[in-house]
């Protein structure tokens, strides 16, 4: 375990340069930006248009008005994911409770909520004189609740929309008078995904659509990670008798934030940073900023699955790789597991950047557990869950 005062000025450091980075437009709140399930982070953290993920209502809440049979009667998913393994910290870590739920009668809908916690440990504060404060806990919470409908009895019947309202409490920064400075702050989701009755699937969300959160200080407000998304997907099962089938997911994820702060440190609303964002910079720069994300899945018989997936951040310096299997036991419990491969000088060279990965979440490993459709009774076709069902 690192002591008290090598976390302290871990944690301190950490929280510096993000006050410092908001000075020149980057954003607060690093919990809104941590996915969740182990399926979609090994495959290079995607999801805005591939359904049928536990995480959908992070990356795009109109997901959670597609029909699916997992989330029909519920279903309840756990999440751990260890940080930073290179500073070996065992209170550094991610976790996340989420819930989906679809009524028998599709015409309204979906539901989720989930609640996503970054634990930062627990830190002694020492003031400008070295005298030592109460040891406080550094955490970020995130609770979201989602709404996924359709029009599809007006004839929209391949669109899907989705709206969720976060309430987030950010306590990363402990007062040097002992206290704990927290800020509160509200943000909105809104996605859309199209359906192509051939597997493809297009899709975009708008994230964290909010007001700026302050800490200590209300003079000193910083944005939340304002962020649009564009992807495409291709999902399909293939069958071949009666017993053997096989399935494929792809998905190609284009991301950037969207934050802007001018010299004296005060951030532009999120409608406005769009453009000032993109005015500031050159057009190589927004390019730069853009996330790129891949990611694919090949399932056997409706049991195993497997996963790859690759993540590049220019501006982020997050030149990853991903990999992990998944398990589904009775058409009831799914087993998932993820990790990170990105050791220092990872992709070195590649897309013009000079140095390759940080390496400091090389082995990074996520685990998540669902329960799937938790209130249904159980029945015949959940003993024989590898056979083919069309």
């Amino acid at each position: 375990m690192v002591s008290i005062v090598k976390r302290a000025f871990l944690i301190l450091t950490l929280y510096v340069i993000s006050l410092c980075a908001s000075q020149v437009g980057k954003s607060a709140v690093i919990t809104l930006v941590f996915p969740f399930s182990a399926r979609s982070t090994s495959m290079g953290e995607i999801g805005v248009a591939l359904p049928d993920n536990q995480a959908a209502a992070f990356y795009n809440p109109a997901i959670i008005a597609i029909p699916n049979k997992a989330w029909n009667r519920g279903s309840i998913g756990t999440f751990y994911e260890t940080l930073l393994p290179e500073f070996n910290i065992r209170d550094l870590y991610h976790t996340t409770l989420s819930v989906a739920y679809q009524p028998d009668n599709e015409f309204f809908g979906g539901f989720s909520f989930f609640f996503n916690h970054i634990s930062m440990g627990e830190n002694q504060v020492v003031d400008a004189f070295g005298r030592t404060g109460e040891t406080k806990k550094s955490y970020e919470n995130v609770y979201a609740l989602t709404y996924g409908f359709h029009f599809r009895e007006s004839g929209l019947v391949h669109s899907n929309f989705g709206i969720s309202t976060k309430y987030i409490f950010s306590a990363f920064a402990p007062q040097l008078d002992g206290g704990q400075s927290a800020g509160h702050a509200f943000a909105i989701d809104f996605g859309y995904i199209y359906n192509f009755e051939n597997g493809l699937k297009l899709g975009y969300s708008s994230l964290n659509m909010g007001s700026n959160i302050f800490y200590a200080d209300r003079s000193n407000p910083e944005p939340l990670p304002f962020t649009m998304n564009l992807a495409v997907a291709f999902d399909k099962q293939i069958f071949f008798d009666s017993i053997l089938n096989i399935s494929l997911a792809t998905e190609l994820r284009v991301n950037r934030e969207f934050v802007y702060s001018d010299s004296n440190g005060n951030p532009d609303p999120f409608y406005k940073a769009i453009f000032t964002d993109v005015k500031e910079d050159s057009f190589k720069k927004d390019i730069n900023e853009c996330e790129l994300h891949w990611g694919i899945e090949l399932g056997f018989m409706n049991t195993g699955y497997f996963r790859f997936g690759l993540l590049l951040d220019y501006t982020g310096v997050r030149y990853e790789s991903n990999y992990g299997f998944g398990v589904n036991i009775l058409n009831h419990f799914n087993l998932d597991f993820g990790r990170i491969r990105s050791p220092e000088g990872f992709m070195k060279g590649a897309f013009g950047n000079k140095y390759g990965s940080s390496g400091v979440r090389d082995r990074q490993t996520r685990i998540s557990f669902t329960y799937i459709s938790a209130i249904r009774p159980w029945n015949d076709d959940d003993l024989t869950w590898w056979r083919s069902k069309r």
